[in-house]
């Protein structure tokens, strides 16, 4: 095994880390450990010169999934749901 050291993390980083290391019960060094096997682990289709943006990555990994909805006109008013 190696160590990996990592400077010039940002206060407000750090300080999100520890709430969840010590909700998940864990040392902040563990919880980056398994965030970072976590990661590398998923293969994402990703270069090291990436042109785009997350919401641009996000939206061509969701493209197409999950059901098309049929929205009413906006002239229609919308139905009445209820236990009657």
């Amino acid at each position: 095994m190696t160590t990996l050291t990592i400077r010039q993390v940002d206060d407000s980083i750090k300080d999100k880390l520890r709430a969840i290391s010590k909700s998940n019960g864990r040392s902040v060094e563990s919880e980056v450990r398994l965030l970072i096997a976590n990661y590398v682990a998923h293969e994402y289709p990703r270069s090291v010169s990436q042109k785009y943006g997350l919401g641009t990555e996000l939206v061509a990994l969701f493209n197409g999934a999950g059901e098309t909805l049929e929205l009413p006109s906006r002239s229609e008013l919308p139905r009445k749901i209820g236990l009657e």
